[in-house]
């Protein structure tokens, strides 16, 4: 990728491994205690490790980049956060309250509820920045309300990396969500 085209980073989208356990012949040999899902989560973290170390060394200055589901647990987030060479960690979600209304994309799905907090919280305390993205697809129109209300309180939260989708899929009114996105961007920082 890197030798192909002029990008500047990755971006590890949603890994969807975590928590689920695997007994590969590799596994077997590799991860210290099969019967421990949090063994597992080590391993996976462990594999991004590499990645992340293999880009540095062979690309130097490329980014690397991870979010994940806002509803993740705990320990899960925190095995994310300790990979290695990983410059931004955060998560994605619904840019208002779960209990505000309008359609998430998963149960606890959102940035609120102290969820986009933790992250960057987590993320710096491991020495990474803070990443949020904006959950702004699949989104009907009766949801730009949402969006445009609580923007302001996502990017309070002052993450060092602010992602959106431009012109996503599956929005019913696409300028207007672009509109909300670029409103509320031009005060971010």
């Amino acid at each position: 990728i890197f030798e192909l085209w002029e990008v500047i980073g990755i971006i590890w989208d949603e890994p969807k491994i975590y928590d689920k356990e695997d007994y590969s012949a590799n596994a077997k040999n590799n991860i210290s205690d099969l019967e421990n899902i949090d063994s597992h989560n080590a391993a996976f973290s462990g594999f991004f490790s590499l990645l992340n170390k293999y880009i540095h060394k062979q690309h130097p200055g490329k980014v690397t980049n991870l979010f994940a589901y806002a509803n993740w647990r705990k320990e899960v987030i925190e095995s994310m956060a300790s990979i290695e060479e990983l410059d931004y960690f955060g998560c994605d979600g619904r840019p208002w309250p779960v209990d505000a209304g309008g359609q998430v994309e998963q149960s606890g799905k959102s940035l609120f509820g102290g969820t986009g907090k933790d992250y960057i919280d987590v993320a710096r305390s491991y020495g990474k920045y803070g990443l949020l993205l904006i959950d702004n697809h699949n989104l009907p129109a009766v949801n730009n309300a949402l969006m445009d209300k609580y923007l302001p309180e996502v990017m309070a939260l002052e993450p060092e990396q602010l992602i959106y989708y431009y012109y996503p899929r599956n929005v019913d009114k696409p300028d207007k969500n672009m509109a909300i996105i670029a409103k509320h961007l031009k005060n971010f920082r």
